[in-house]
């Protein structure tokens, strides 16, 4: 491990200084508000301090920005920080059923880790006004119950995200749940939407503001991840496989600081 001196102390002191007024006086006083400006404005102090240091052979931009440090100069660092692979959240994932069964799958959950609410789509079928209730193979979503569900659920931890399956179990989109809730409030959108997803229609969850489609993949790299998070404006996006199953999750935050700390940790000498 690297030992630093005073001066070097010093030296990141007012580097790390810099970086943090630079990136006040971009959001504030020039009014920039997007977050690759701001990332990109903050991360700039950090590279400089690095050619200060005398641990960068070489910095340059702003057509293609590249920094080589002295150690690997044949590689770019940026390259070896953007190319590690994305870590994803566990969540625990709730399937929309009783309320009895709700607490026995809360009860085996780790109150720690975020939730995902699994809402299955039923099979679509033909209505048919003679048919038997008693032949139904699934009981009906009902509204009142469905708002009473999502509020258990805040209560026990954090909900982060309500998603909808087809009836094969095809994540089809997901939504914030305070979406649902508002959308659910509302008498005449709550007849059309609940409607329809009785009815196994695949367009239900289209009918909700805001339904994100975008999930990343499991091998996706750090930048990738953060890249579409940032093109779409979004904070958490969830994980899948290749075979379209729901792993978790990945919180922009978390990945900014995962790849601000490999960038400190390339830095380091043995």
């Amino acid at each position: 491990m690297k030992k630093w001196d005073g001066k070097q102390l010093a030296a990141a002191f007012a580097f790390l200084v810099a970086g943090l007024l630079v990136a006040w006086l971009a959001g504030s006083v020039l009014g920039l508000k997007q977050e690759s400006v701001i990332i990109a404005i903050f991360l700039l102090p950090v590279l400089l301090y690095l050619v200060f240091t005398g641990q960068i052979e070489n910095l340059k931009g702003p057509g293609g920005w590249e920094a080589k440090f002295r150690k690997e100069a044949s590689q770019p660092m940026e390259k070896k920080v953007a190319d590690q692979k994305m870590e994803t959240e566990k969540a625990n994932q709730i399937d929309k059923a009783s309320v009895s069964r709700l607490f026995e799958q809360l009860e085996q959950s780790d109150p720690s880790l975020p939730f995902l609410l699994n809402i299955q789509m039923p099979a679509p079928r033909a209505v048919d006004e003679n048919r038997d209730p008693r032949e139904e193979t699934h009981s009906p979503f009902d509204s009142e119950i469905m708002i009473d569900y999502l509020r258990k659920l805040e209560q026990w931890g954090e909900l982060a995200f309500v998603v909808f399956l087809a009836p094969e179990g095809r994540p089809l989109g997901y939504v914030g749940p305070e979406v649902l809730l508002e959308h659910l409030k509302n008498n005449q959108n709550r007849a059309v939407f609940m409607n329809r997803l009785n009815q196994g229609d695949r367009t239900a969850p289209f009918l909700l503001p805001s339904l994100h489609t975008q999930f990343l993949p499991a091998q996706a790299t750090q930048s990738q991840a953060l890249r579409s998070m940032l093109e779409l404006r979004m904070k958490d996006m969830l994980v899948q496989d290749s075979q379209g199953r729901i792993l978790g999750l990945a919180n922009r935050e978390q990945l900014t600081g995962a790849m601000l700390l490999s960038l400190a940790q390339a830095t380091e000498k043995p």
